[in-house]
């Protein structure tokens, strides 16, 4: 075991870093989609009794939850509106990167804000 400081692990930046990265595992849906949404689901309930870290997960699936149900939405009024609906699919795809990577940010630095438009399924 190394004792130099450097070396030395910090708790509250780990898990900092650990929720970042759940935040972010969220862009492998942009890749295969089902890793998209099971990454971070996965990444919670391994870590799920640090308080932080419960919070971070029930942030992440109030987003999850809120995005496919937008998307859904979306997609039927499709039918109807093609012309509509299509640009707002674009712009909620869009909405979605930056929603994460502000999450992701925020995470590092410690703090724990709920996405614009996510519906607050989990408290």
């Amino acid at each position: 075991m190394n004792s130099d400081p450097l070396y030395q692990s910090n708790p509250l930046e780990d898990t900092a870093t650990y929720t970042m990265l759940m935040h972010l595992s969220q862009f492998a849906a942009y890749v295969v989609p089902f890793i998209g949404w099971c990454a971070p689901i996965i990444m919670w309930a391994i870590k799920r009794e640090q308080a932080i870290v419960d919070q971070h997960g029930k942030i992440i699936f109030n987003w999850m939850l809120s995005a496919i149900i937008y998307s859904v939405g979306l997609l039927v009024l499709t039918m109807l509106v093609p012309f509509l609906t299509i640009p707002l699919l674009v712009l909620l795809a869009l909405a979605s990167i930056v929603f994460i990577i502000l999450a992701a940010v925020n995470a590092k630095n410690g703090q724990a804000n709920q996405y614009p438009l996510a519906i607050p399924f989990f408290k």
